[in-house]
């Protein structure tokens, strides 16, 4: 088995609101077709989650009766996002989405309760699970927003996948900032204590690469190898799973 995250700045553009790149998710289709193993799929929220959970400040637990409509507005967001993957996914294989705050609920932001039978269902009918990072209830603040990064880390935990793939825009972690220094050179093997949080993504409402790595952190504990790897490049996720692997490789 292989859980694979299509994370929110690979499948939207983060620079405007509510905007799909649908281009990639037809690459990521093409791409879990040519897979033999079984697939958990998890994606991001990006330009469709992070706006309206900003703006109500949704990850700081329910403060004032607005935040109300600030949830609302934030599901039917990723409701949103989740259908367009969802029609693109299911041209090249039988994909199914599975809402995560209909079966996860979280206490102080940690996953309290995960109700998992339906994704082992969808996995025993030979079809690809696809769940979302979420507004969701929380037994002690009311409600919060939980990461795709988290969801993973919990169905790493429940189902032991052989490999756990991080895609993101980028090609992986590199030795300095790509964007300030052109001779930077992509780190194709790093251990969680070499690996800097500064390293990556911008900081989001789910945390950005400080939450990323703390849930890798978690997942390469539990024995899984973790790959990060760039799935808007054709081809890099089939050679990931292939062996022919592009991107960094994160061991503890």
């Amino acid at each position: 088995m292989i859980i694979i995250k299509a994370g929110g700045s690979a499948i939207t553009d983060k620079q405007k609101p509510y905007t799909p790149r649908t281009d990639v998710m037809e690459l990521i289709a093409e791409e879990l077709k040519e897979i033999k193993d079984s697939v958990i799929l998890v994606h991001g929220g990006g330009s469709f989650g992070h706006y309206p959970a900003k703006k109500y400040r949704l990850n700081e637990g329910y403060m004032f009766p607005e935040q109300i409509k600030g949830f609302s507005e934030t599901k039917e967001k990723m409701e949103e996002l989740n259908n367009i993957f969802i029609k693109i996914l299911n041209q090249k294989v039988n994909a199914v989405p599975v809402q995560s705050s209909a079966c996860i609920i979280t206490k102080n932001k940690e996953i309290f309760k995960f109700f998992s039978e339906p994704v082992s269902k969808i996995l025993n009918f030979g079809a690809i699970p696809v769940l979302y990072g979420d507004t969701v209830f929380d037994e002690r603040i009311g409600f919060c927003i939980l990461s795709g990064d988290r969801i993973i880390y919990e169905l790493s935990r429940i189902f032991r996948p052989g490999k756990v793939v991080f895609g993101t825009d980028v090609d992986g972690v590199y030795d300095k900032d790509p964007r300030k220094h052109k001779d930077a050179e992509i780190i194709r093997e790093i251990s969680l204590r070499e690996l800097s949080i500064e390293i990556g993504d911008t900081e989001d409402v789910t945390g950005g690469m400080g939450g990323k790595l703390e849930e890798i952190r978690r997942i390469v504990k539990l024995g899984i190898e973790v790959d990060l790897i760039n799935i808007t490049v054709k081809g890099r996720i089939t050679d990931c799973v292939k062996g022919d692997f592009k991107g960094t490789r994160i061991f503890s």
